[in-house]
Protein backbone atom coordinates (compact mmCIF):
# COMPACT_ATOMS: atom_id res chain seq x y z
CA UNK A 1 0.00 0.00 0.00
CA UNK A 2 1.27 3.68 -0.94
CA UNK A 3 1.85 6.55 1.84
CA UNK A 4 -0.87 8.38 0.03
CA UNK A 5 -3.60 5.97 -0.18
CA UNK A 6 -5.93 6.00 2.54
CA UNK A 7 -7.38 2.73 3.44
CA UNK A 8 -11.34 2.91 2.94
CA UNK A 9 -12.12 2.33 7.06
CA UNK A 10 -9.81 5.27 8.04
CA UNK A 11 -11.35 7.35 5.31
CA UNK A 12 -15.12 6.67 6.79
CA UNK A 13 -14.03 6.83 10.24
CA UNK A 14 -11.85 10.11 9.56
CA UNK A 15 -14.82 10.88 7.31
CA UNK A 16 -17.58 11.11 9.39
CA UNK A 17 -15.38 13.12 12.55
CA UNK A 18 -15.22 15.60 10.40
CA UNK A 19 -18.91 15.56 9.56
CA UNK A 20 -19.24 15.33 13.55
CA UNK A 21 -17.31 18.70 13.80
CA UNK A 22 -19.30 20.37 10.94
CA UNK A 23 -22.40 19.39 13.08
CA UNK A 24 -20.74 20.78 16.30
CA UNK A 25 -19.63 24.28 14.78
CA UNK A 26 -23.16 24.55 12.94
CA UNK A 27 -24.48 24.07 16.32
CA UNK A 28 -22.22 25.96 18.56
CA UNK A 29 -22.80 28.89 16.21
CA UNK A 30 -26.49 28.86 16.36
CA UNK A 31 -27.82 27.00 13.54
CA UNK A 32 -30.48 24.08 13.58
CA UNK A 33 -28.04 21.75 11.09
CA UNK A 34 -31.04 19.78 8.53
CA UNK A 35 -28.71 17.41 6.78
CA UNK A 36 -25.78 17.17 4.36
CA UNK A 37 -24.68 19.09 0.89
CA UNK A 38 -22.26 17.04 -0.92
CA UNK A 39 -20.63 16.29 -4.22
CA UNK A 40 -21.55 13.07 -6.35
CA UNK A 41 -17.85 12.22 -6.12
CA UNK A 42 -17.82 12.44 -2.13
CA UNK A 43 -21.33 10.08 -1.99
CA UNK A 44 -19.95 7.45 -3.92
CA UNK A 45 -16.93 7.05 -1.85
CA UNK A 46 -19.30 7.21 1.05
CA UNK A 47 -21.21 4.49 -0.68
CA UNK A 48 -17.67 2.67 -1.28
CA UNK A 49 -17.07 2.57 1.89
CA UNK A 50 -20.57 1.81 3.59
CA UNK A 51 -20.87 -0.86 1.45
CA UNK A 52 -24.42 0.84 0.35
CA UNK A 53 -25.93 3.78 -0.50
CA UNK A 54 -26.57 5.77 2.28
CA UNK A 55 -29.31 8.02 2.56
CA UNK A 56 -28.92 9.45 5.77
CA UNK A 57 -24.95 10.43 7.44
CA UNK A 58 -24.80 10.74 11.34
CA UNK A 59 -28.82 10.83 11.71
CA UNK A 60 -28.98 13.99 8.95
CA UNK A 61 -30.61 13.48 5.17
CA UNK A 62 -27.80 13.33 2.56
CA UNK A 63 -28.71 15.51 -0.42
CA UNK A 64 -26.28 15.45 -3.71
CA UNK A 65 -25.07 18.51 -4.98
CA UNK A 66 -26.62 18.97 -8.44
CA UNK A 67 -23.04 20.75 -10.77
CA UNK A 68 -21.46 20.47 -14.03
CA UNK A 69 -18.56 19.04 -15.18
CA UNK A 70 -16.78 21.92 -15.37
CA UNK A 71 -17.94 22.95 -11.78
CA UNK A 72 -16.70 20.34 -10.29
CA UNK A 73 -13.63 20.40 -11.47
CA UNK A 74 -12.89 24.28 -10.46
CA UNK A 75 -14.17 23.55 -6.66
CA UNK A 76 -13.27 19.64 -6.34
CA UNK A 77 -14.76 17.34 -3.73
CA UNK A 78 -16.93 19.58 -1.23
CA UNK A 79 -19.13 18.95 1.56
CA UNK A 80 -22.01 21.50 3.36
CA UNK A 81 -24.20 21.46 6.22
CA UNK A 82 -27.94 22.37 5.74
CA UNK A 83 -29.46 24.91 8.27
CA UNK A 84 -31.01 27.36 9.25
CA UNK A 85 -30.26 30.14 12.16
CA UNK A 86 -32.05 28.92 15.37
CA UNK A 87 -34.51 32.34 16.80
Amino acid sequence: MSAGIVPESQWLKNFTKSAGELIKEQSDAGYKVQGFIMTIGIYERLSQALGYDPTDLLGYVIEILEQTEDEYEKEGELVFIKGQPLN
